[in-house]
């Protein structure tokens, strides 16, 4: 089957509804949109995930094919460079490889593996020689690598029972990140800072924030009914999406840029979802196109 916990947890899907227009002052309109187009997929089932400061992007996209049936190939992770388009699939003879961030030196994180996998894996990928490492958070029964910095420390969050709990890999060693009375924590961006941003669940409440050693800090899109960061930079913005209350499975983009919260989203799309940023400002996610690179046109920083 398709994995879901990762996708529930990491993508909101856009959903067509009656809720109000996109929000005025839209920073969207200040970016160039470019459509994610890899050959020998649909469009309509490419994610994008993770951008590095070099331009490379990368994502995973749904085959047709049912996960259910065993030795079946369904997601497939890929890779956009200066050189095109490239697959990424972990060396599992059935399942899936879902591709999630990309550094400067070209690691990758993500996460994989069979329908019948007892453990399953998160793994990190060298893109020099082609070799992949498994990351096993002790104790979990499902780990999930989200992004990984310029020095090479990767953020995630893991499953055990009926709790998830976030967590930084540096050097081998695991620093779990566990909101404060929450059952679930959710970890997707960690910056070369080592600022960390996620959500935070308790019961059926969700909590924003940004977490930088051992500290929470609360943050919330205004008049949001959730707000779920993705991705930050080493300038500390974050790019995410919110929902509008009472509009749960609608998904607005939003740009965090010094402690202000400004609207983000594809011009005349309604339901955008950034889900990563790098130094320049460029931002990759999912919109009206499809999976998308939107380029600053000022000097890239986020425009007020």
């Amino acid at each position: 089957m398709h994995e879901p916990s990762v996708l529930a947890a990491a993508v909101i899907l856009l959903v067509a509804s009656n809720a109000p227009a996109q929000p005025p002052a839209n920073a969207g309109a200040h970016y160039s949109f470019e459509a994610i187009d890899p050959p020998d997929m649909n469009p309509d089932a490419v994610y994008a995930f993770g951008i590095n400061n070099h331009g490379d992007v990368v994502g995973y996209y749904r085959t047709p094919s049912n996960c259910n049936d065993p030795g079946t190939v369904c997601d497939v992770g890929w890779l956009k460079d200066g050189q095109g388009y490239r697959k990424i699939y972990f060396p599992n003879p059935a399942g899936y490889t879902y591709v999630t961030g990309i550094n400067d030196s070209g690691m990758i994180v993500g996460r994989c593996c069979g329908t019948s996998a007892a453990n399953n894996p998160g793994f990190a990928y060298n893109l020099k020689d082609g070799s992949f490492e498994q990351i096993l958070v002790p104790g979990a029964q499902a780990n999930f690598p989200t992004s990984v910095n310029s020095f090479g420390v990767i953020g995630g969050f893991s499953e055990a029972g009926t709790s998830t709990t976030g967590f930084l890999l540096q050097n081998g060693i695991f620093t779990q990140i566990a909101y404060p009375g929450a059952s679930r924590t959710y970890v997707y961006g960690v910056n070369s800072g080592g600022q960390a941003v996620g959500v935070a669940v308790t019961g059926t409440a969700s909590q924003a924030f940004i977490y930088q050693n051992g500290t929470f800090q609360q943050i919330g899109y205004p008049g949001a009914g959730g707000t779920a960061p993705y991705g930050i930079n080493d300038e500390g913005d974050i790019v995410g999406a919110y929902s509008p209350p009472g509009f749960p499975d609608l998904a607005y983009g939003f740009i965090y840029h010094n402690g202000s919260f400004l609207p983000f989203d594809q011009p005349n799309c309604n339901g955008t979802i950034p889900q990563g940023i790098n130094n320049h400002g460029v931002i990759v996610g999912k919109a009206c196109i499809g999976a998308f690179i939107a380029t600053p046109q000022t000097d890239g920083k986020p425009s007020r």
